[in-house]
């Protein structure tokens, strides 16, 4: 999705994952919705919200909670969230963006660096 496409949000500075075997990111539903639980890959994060990829369509409204876990550095994120805007991508998944119902905090954005789960790097492939 870029930022011509209807229901983009810009969440700026959004930090890009740092490799390709990021943490595991698990979304739940809320009952009633099937799957409830959904393994999603994480593609960015900013302080209010989150983009990830899943083969699983998610609908515009939902809320959700999502579960970041880095178990090499034993960091865990868990946040509320609403589904902003989904996007079919080329390869019969989807790319989701969602707004925290919470912010992240400056010290856990600073650890999701630090263990290496985020990167600085502003030219990395995200939607490769």
């Amino acid at each position: 999705m870029t930022d011509h496409e209807p229901g983009y949000v810009s969440r700026r500075p959004r930090h890009h994952v740092a490799g390709p075997a990021g943490p595991c990111l698990t979304v739940e539903r809320s009952p009633g919705n099937a799957p409830e639980s959904i393994e999603a890959e994480l593609l960015d994060l900013s302080r209010s919200g989150v983009r990830f990829r899943t083969i699983i369509p998610l609908c515009v409204g939902e809320s959700i909670c999502v579960r970041l876990a880095h178990d090499e550095s034993g960091l865990h994120l868990v946040r509320s969230a609403t589904v902003c805007w989904t996007n079919s991508d080329r390869h019969g998944t989807w790319s989701v963006g969602c707004s925290f119902v919470e912010q992240v905090d400056w010290e856990t954005l600073g650890e999701l660096f630090l263990s290496g789960v985020l990167s600085t790097d502003r030219h990395l492939p995200s939607d490769a």
